[in-house]
């Protein structure tokens, strides 16, 4: 008798599960990343414009100060380097964005392995379990017959 399915690779179904949700987390917080430096370089960029913009209307002031001048042109050099290094970041960033997903998309790909050879199983065992019950079925229509033929042997005699 068939009995109950049971599918033995249901702990690795599960852990197959945990590990594809947790690089759905990674995936996500891999988003957040890029998302984040992709925004401070923009931030630089606006802060940048604006020092630019500061700067040529101080030019059409009346008198220029050094100081201020020097000031505004090490901040700008500063912003220029943050720029390239949150540059290197969002780069950095975005081939850990890939690398992510194409693990996502490998224990995505483990995990349908097993769903799939679950789903075999179970049809083989639902196969086996009408063959079972057709030869229940085929075996008690088999008696009432015998039955049948026996009782008109008898009633003939």
């Amino acid at each position: 008798m068939a009995g109950r399915f049971r599918f033995r690779l249901e702990v690795v179904q599960r852990l197959r599960q945990v590990a594809r949700d947790q690089q759905r987390r990674a995936l996500a917080e891999a988003i957040a990343a890029v998302q984040t430096s992709e925004n401070y370089v923009d931030d630089l960029n606006r802060s940048l414009r604006d020092s630019l913009m500061h700067a040529s209307t101080q030019r059409q002031g009346e008198s220029l100060d050094l100081s201020a001048l020097r000031a505004e042109q090490r901040h700008r050099a500063w912003l220029h380097e943050q720029l390239h290094l949150a540059g290197e970041r969002v780069v950095q960033s975005r081939a850990e964005l890939q690398r992510q997903r194409e693990l996502l998309a490998e224990a995505t790909k483990n995990l349908r392995v097993i769903e799939k050879l679950r789903e075999r199983r179970w049809r083989r065992h639902r196969e086996e379990v009408q063959r079972e019950e057709q030869a229940v079925d085929d075996e008690a229509a088999a008696s009432v017959v015998l039955r049948r033929v026996q009782w008109e042997s008898r009633s003939r005699s």
